[in-house]
């Protein structure tokens, strides 16, 4: 090297073998942290439970017949709309 300046992958330019221990320990303690952080109780019932699901059943709109009479309800409207639509419109009263 010239001028007394150290190259970019001169060993002793570099941070040594503390740099390095303390490296590896970043990389097994942050995982480990966050596990332990992320799967504790008090953190499921405080930021997970109470977060509200979106959307709300509520707001989904009518929801699909569950049982085999709520079926046969759906059947009768359905056949109740296309024969009114297949009759066309009633004549208006005179």
């Amino acid at each position: 090297m010239h001028n007394g300046q150290r190259g970019l992958l001169d060993p002793a330019a570099m941070g040594g073998p503390s740099l390095e221990v303390f490296k590896f320990g970043m990389y097994v303690f942050v995982p480990v942290a966050a596990m332990w952080y992320f799967s504790r109780p008090e953190f499921s019932e405080v930021e997970v439970k109470k977060t509200p699901f979106y959307p709300t059943p509520e707001s989904l709109g009518p929801r699909p017949p569950a049982n085999a009479e709520e079926i046969e309800e759906a059947f009768r409207r359905l056949r109740a709309r296309r024969a009114a639509a297949r009759d066309g419109p009633a004549a208006p009263p005179s």
